[in-house]
């Protein structure tokens, strides 16, 4: 369980990462731009969104539902890790391939920061959907049997 629980703590702060990253590369173009102004990077905003939502959502049920990993909670909470990281992961390679891709697709300057971070973004788009899917595969092989003193294995008296 500690394993799954610091996994996971890593796969979540690669997908904050992955989220500010990708709003990171809409805000530098819009500043780099000659001549643009706040409208610009508010034409930004629902593309930017599209591609950090998804991380973020993801991260903060995986968190949610790590956070409550115990003893007693133990079954249940490893249930929660696998339905979030296992629905969020399609979410998280759509959304974000889509919203790089967008980004590819500017037409910035190779020199620019944008264009960097454009390269980098590459990079933790793909640690995050790895990081979610480690999450993933280390929860579903995670055991969920409770052990014979559960009183979910009491026979009924």
């Amino acid at each position: 369980m500690i394993g799954l629980k610091i996994v996971a703590m890593i796969a979540c702060l690669l997908m904050a990462i992955a989220a500010i990253n990708v709003i990171l590369v809409y805000v530098l173009y819009s500043v780099e731009t000659p001549g643009s102004g706040i409208g610009d990077i508010l034409g930004f905003l629902p593309i930017s969104l599209i591609g950090a939502v998804p991380f973020l959502v993801t991260a903060g049920f995986i968190l949610s539902a790590v956070s409550r990993i115990a003893i007693a909670t133990a079954r249940n909470s490893v249930l929660r890790v696998r339905l979030a990281a296992g629905i969020g992961l399609l979410p998280i390679v759509v959304c974000g391939f889509w919203s790089g891709l967008g980004a590819a697709f500017l037409g910035m300057p190779p020199d620019s920061l944008a264009a960097k971070a454009v390269s980098i973004y590459q990079f933790t788009l793909v640690a995050a959907c790895v990081g979610d899917l480690v999450v993933l595969v280390l929860a579903l092989a995670t055991s969920t049997r409770t052990g014979p003193g559960d009183s979910s294995h009491r026979p009924a008296t």
